[in-house]
């Protein structure tokens, strides 16, 4: 049997959590190099990364993973604000059919490069060997 990297192991169901972030990430740049990058796929894709790492978040604190780089983006309350809200609109109904919560999440300076860091440094933390 394959080995487990110490912090999956440690954080199992955390990871289970940030699997579904990882598979929605891929899908969504699977469409961004497809025929059709602007199409409906690639924006429900995109929205269900950002939400899926809301609980990521949400569990991280509850279990209060000490990780430097994590923690750096982690303090930038506005743009983890604004992810919050994103989950909200994916996964409570609004009868707005591109709701200005996300709308305000999209045109947030620097957060694509803040999300895919994150995101970065999450699946660092999980594949970490002991050093």
């Amino acid at each position: 049997m394959a080995s487990v990297h110490p912090n999956i192991a440690s954080y199992f169901t955390l990871h289970r959590y940030f699997l579904h972030a990882s598979r929605n990430r891929s899908l969504f740049l699977a469409e961004l190099r497809g025929s059709n990058p602007d199409g409906p796929r690639a924006w429900l894709h995109l929205e269900l990364w950002y939400a899926c790492l809301v609980p990521v978040l949400e569990g991280w604190r509850k279990e209060k993973i000490k990780d430097t780089a994590v923690t750096t983006f982690m303090r930038d309350h506005r743009k983890m604000k604004l992810l919050s809200k994103c989950r909200n609109v994916v996964f409570h109904y609004s009868p707005h059919y591109f709701d200005e919560r996300t709308m305000e999440l999209m045109t947030e300076e620097g957060i694509v490069t803040w999300v895919h860091g994150l995101h970065d440094a999450i699946s660092a933390f999980f594949l970490a060997k002991d050093g």
